[in-house]
């Protein structure tokens, strides 16, 4: 029935673990779920007719109609961003957030979903700081220090990182290095490119460590011979 349908709308919105509120075209809050509320640090019912102002700092009137304009008038699903809620206790909270349009029992709302991503921007930052060190370190190596990193849904390779060295040891910056069309493939002398890619490949297929030596050749095609060696490691996305 219908009424059945609306309970089990709202048991659904009220176990949701995304924040979800919705609002009216005056910014004030007409239902916030359960999860925005423990997010956010309210008591049950305590964000009911708050002014978006309270939560966002950012959400003054003039944003939030310019907001409420372009949901209305959009074609898409949803708007996207990423911004800062303002928790009970007056500390601010990294979330993602997205605003749809919604016409319901002659009202209309912008339905806002918010998504806590505390520990993805401490991920990112842990990220920018392991390769501040490895820039570091790599910095005061002889040669040449790079990663390789292979996208297993596509199976591409590509390398993040080359350090400076490389310019001292064959003559490529590492942006030419690392361009689709260059990479540590192309220094290979030739007669030492069959065995190259053979151990590359196979260190690919089975994530184990990568070790070998042949000839390469500097950008003034002079010939040298070198030791590659890498370690394996899988990140967390599978790569």
């Amino acid at each position: 029935s219908r009424e059945e349908a609306l309970r089990l709308s709202q048991f659904s919105l009220d176990q949701s673990t995304v924040g979800i509120i919705w609002v009216h075209w005056d910014s004030h809050v007409r239902y916030a779920n359960h999860a925005i509320e423990t997010m956010l640090g309210y008591a049950p019912g305590a964000m009911a007719d708050r002014p978006l102002i309270d939560l966002d700092p950012e959400l003054h009137m003039d944003r939030w109609l310019d907001l409420w304009k372009r949901a209305r008038a959009s074609d898409e699903s949803a708007q996207r961003f990423e911004t800062r809620w303002r928790r009970a206790d007056g500390s601010l909270l990294p979330v993602d957030m997205s605003l749809s349009f919604l016409r319901f029992r002659d009202a209309e709302y912008l339905v806002v979903f918010l998504t806590d991503v505390t520990e993805r921007r401490r991920a990112e930052a842990a990220q920018r700081e392991s390769e501040a060190r490895l820039k570091g370190i790599a910095a005061n190596v002889p040669g040449l220090v790079f990663r390789l990193e292979r996208d297993p849904g596509i199976d591409e390779l590509e390398f993040p990182y080359i350090s400076e060295g490389s310019e001292a040891l064959v003559g490529y910056a590492p942006a030419e290095i690392q361009h689709p069309e260059m990479g540590l493939r192309n220094l290979v002398h030739s007669a030492d490119r069959t065995d190259y890619h053979r151990v590359q490949d196979h260190a690919l297929a089975t994530d184990s460590d990568w070790s070998w030596q042949g000839r390469i050749l500097t950008r003034q095609g002079e010939q040298r011979w070198a030791d590659i060696k890498a370690s394996a490691r899988t990140l967390g996305d599978g790569r």
